[in-house]
């Protein structure tokens, strides 16, 4: 079963870490109902960047992973998707899965940033 999250994190900061927020749910973690594996991750941006670099990152129970990273920066500006392979970020039933913004010297701050992570679940 394929099951697609949505996530926002508004105003990006300069120089920042921080969760993303679950839409509509308004926390930052998906619990895991079945194990599975995320299938795809994708980001965009609702003004294109003019500075700096954002890293969008899964996270799985409250850790960056370092599987399926998307990177906004002079080459990629306002859009990017990454596709996964059957074992590349997997999870257990009960496991926690989020996205989390990693921005330096970033601008526009007044830009959002909206990711969407699609996830093979009953694995």
């Amino acid at each position: 079963m394929t099951t697609r999250l949505h996530f926002l994190k508004e105003n990006l900061s300069g120089t920042a870490t921080a969760a993303m927020t679950l839409l509509p749910y308004g926390g930052t973690e998906y619990y895991a109902q079945k194990a599975g594996r995320v299938k795809s991750i994708t980001s965009f941006l609702t003004e294109p960047r003019t500075a700096g670099t954002l890293t969008v990152k899964v996270t799985k129970n409250g850790a960056a992973q370092t599987a399926l990273n998307l990177t906004m920066d002079a080459s990629v500006t306002q859009y990017d998707e990454a596709f996964g392979d059957q074992d590349d970020l997997t999870y257990a039933a009960g496991d926690r899965i989020g996205l989390q913004a990693v921005t330096a010297s970033w601008t526009p701050t007044t830009s959002d940033a909206i990711g969407i992570l699609e996830l093979d679940e009953g694995l």
